[in-house]
């Protein structure tokens, strides 16, 4: 299996994804089909498009010998234009586009190499297929990062930390900020350097192929190398180096977690297009286990058990704050693992009313009956702490009163001697169904008369728990010398308030023993013509998790979904995160919380260097020229291949190019 090359380089204004039909033509016909020239074209072609983004591709295709084994036993140019528009759908975008040589991006959820080169050199076509890992570290309060341009390694303050690394470099670690280690695919090692230079290290036996990061292990100074084209993960304890798992699937970005014990090691398996985790405690080599990325949902549903990735890279790991950081390289976005814990003491459920409604009630269906709750809903204030044992928790906006009590709760307005308010009016209610606000603004309507409710007590006297005091506005038609008014038992007070906007409630369910992916249902219903009607629900997924991250319980929250391109190495520091953005050229940061991005330095990433292709035609060319049409809606490939001295076959293949979305 060949490896890829590493590659950063400059955006370009020349973007757009490549979809379509291919068209493949010469300069003249002929009647008996393809010349000798025209056939090695083809198939040479053929193999320069399908060798880079097949050999990887995953699953279903074929690999490039059989490819080219199909072009040259069926000599027909329609299984070439086939396998030409086959892949060509395979690409995502043209990143550049310089005359001879042309920089195009790939799909990459089906497991190819994100990159491809296609350029002529010495009159041949060559190219290669490429990965890029631009890469930074945070360590004591400062923040690392590789600017692959300048083969340094730099503070974001310009402090050059590293100087004269190689072109190629990939990840590094640091445990001071004063030794480095970095890794160097296209030269297969690891170089350990400081200020003074860099000395590449010695793992015995173990011959490294293209390892893409390196992690360092705070606690005990092991290296953590993800050896990228052997499809495994090395262990160097300063001593010696073992393999700490196999059987991957191209890892790349790797993130040591102390969880207290004997730690993990999270691992982006980037061609399996998940995140596996090494537990430490296991037997050596380490089961690699999926904890994101094996479902099939791409806005992951807020669960790492549903979400689909496409080729992760950077990953990083906050030990304090328990969370993991992705970059999931092939959607351009920064995701955030979480376990939910066993803590259910904050649980909210939120509905949108478009319009202002007049509520009749609000039901909360529980999966099971709930211990405890208290709730506190900013639709109406708190409701203080309530024993439930139904399932169903009903607030009402038309609820029974309680009248007929013993004291001076017999009458419903009383008279005092208050100078402020000569009288004031109450009534009781069941706490456990009402939802009038504590704090009063509700209007209200009791057996046809108005109020505007003051104030709700708690548990009044004589009354004892389990019951409201709801105090409302003086009524000037009232005679005060006779303001003694009672209500029956059962007697409707009615909240009339129009409600509108967003509005949540909030519970603890502390002791409850939900499953870890129970639904919270709510419906709230209007009293439209005396009959009540469902105007909108909600469903909250309440997690449980298992008390450790890195596990299919956990939850997933996108934190940055737009103004990324490419984004490989990550890190974490005082609640921030800190991405390399590979065709942007910028390191990033974003607070975790409230995520915003920010440009913090730029870098300059470097040009491909022109030797050990992947392929090169064994058919020679006069040139070929890359050219965009049509406002940049058409890619054209021209080859122009000698058939001898003086005579040359003149071939084109054009792709459609969609407009860019504003």
């Amino acid at each position: 299996m060949m490896k890829p090359h590493f590659l950063s380089f400059r955006p370009s204004e020349t973007r757009g994804e490549i979809r379509g039909f291919l068209d493949f033509a010469r300069n003249d016909t002929m009647e008996n089909g393809f010349t000798l020239v025209e056939l090695i074209v083809s198939v040479s072609i053929t193999a320069l498009l399908m060798l880079g983004m097949s050999t990887f591709f995953s699953g279903t295709f074929r690999s490039v010998f059989d490819i080219q084994q199909k072009a040259e036993s069926e000599q027909g140019q329609f299984t070439v234009n086939e396998i030409l528009r086959d892949k060509f759908e395979t690409l995502d975008s043209v990143v550049t586009l310089n005359g001879s040589e042309a920089f195009l991006r790939n799909e990459t959820d089906n497991g190819q190499m994100p990159f491809t080169y296609i350029a002529e050199k010495d009159s041949h076509i060559v190219f290669k297929d490429m990965f890029v890992f631009n890469d930074v570290e945070t360590v004591g309060g400062d923040v690392y990062y590789g600017d692959s341009g300048a083969r340094q390694i730099k503070k974001t303050d310009g402090t050059v930390v590293v100087d004269n690394l190689p072109l190629n470099f990939g990840g590094f670690a640091t445990k001071d900020g004063i030794t480095f280690y970095v890794a160097i695919p296209d030269g297969n090692e690891v170089q350990e350097c400081d200020a003074v230079g860099c000395t590449p290290m010695d793992f015995g036996a173990i011959k490294l192929s293209h390892p893409t990061d390196v992690d360092v292990n705070p606690n005990n100074g092991n290296l953590y190398i993800s050896d990228s084209g052997n499809d495994q993960v090395v262990m160097y304890n300063g001593s010696f180096a073992e393999l700490i798992a196999t059987d991957l699937s191209f890892p790349t970005g790797l993130a040591f977690y102390d969880d207290g014990g004997s730690g993990f090691l999270f691992v982006s398996n980037t061609y399996d297009n998940e995140i596996v985790r090494l537990d430490f405690s296991s037997t050596k080599p380490y089961t690699a286990t999926v904890i994101a990325g094996d479902g099939d949902n791409a806005d992951c549903d807020n669960s790492a058990r549903y979400c689909q990735l496409n080729f992760p890279t950077g990953i990083a790991v906050d030990s304090v704050t328990k969370t993991l950081l992705i970059a999931d390289t092939g959607n351009n976005r920064i995701l955030k693992i979480t376990d939910p814990g066993t803590d259910l003491s904050s649980v909210s459920i939120d509905f949108t009313l478009d319009n202002p409604v007049k509520i009749s009630k609000v039901e909360v269906i529980f999966p099971e009956p709930p211990t405890i709750v208290s709730s506190d809903t900013t639709l109406h204030g708190g409701l203080g702490t309530k024993e439930l044992t139904a399932d169903t928790y009903t607030f009402s906006l038309e609820v029974p009163i309680v009248s007929g009590a013993t004291g001076s709760y017999n009458d419903d307005c009383t008279v005092t001697t208050d100078p402020v308010v000569p009288y004031f009016c109450r009534f009781i209610v069941p706490d456990s169904a009402s939802i009038f606000n504590p704090l009063g603004g509700d209007e209200v309507t009791l057996d046809g008369t108005a109020y505007t409710t003051i104030r709700v007590y708690g548990d009044p006297l004589d009354f004892g728990s389990g019951f409201d005091e709801v105090v409302v506005d003086e009524k000037p038609d009232l005679d005060v010398a006779n303001a003694n008014v009672s209500y029956p038992d059962e007697t409707i007070a009615s909240i009339n308030n129009d409600f509108s906007g967003a509005n949540s409630f909030d519970f603890d369910l502390t002791g409850s023993s939900f499953g870890t992916f129970s639904t919270l249902h709510l419906d709230v219903y209007d009293d439209y013509d005396d009959a009540d009607m469902i105007v909108t629900s909600a469903d909250k997924m309440l997690r449980v998790g298992d008390g450790v991250l890195g596990t299919e319980e956990d939850t997933v929250e996108v934190l940055i979904d737009a103004g990324l391109n490419y984004p490989t190495g990550l890190a974490v520091m005082s609640n921030s995160f800190f991405v390399a953005d590979s065709l942007s050229a910028q390191i990033k940061s974003s607070p975790i919380v409230s995520p915003v991005l920010s440009d913090l330095a730029p870098f300059s990433p470097y040009s491909i260097a022109l030797t050990a292709f992947d392929y090169t035609s064994d058919f020679e060319t006069e040139s070929i020229v890359f050219d965009s049409y049509n406002s940049d809606t058409l890619l054209q490939l021209t080859v122009n291949a000698k058939v001898d001295e003086t005579t040359t076959q003149t071939y084109t293949i054009n792709a459609k190019i969609p407009l860019p979305t504003p």
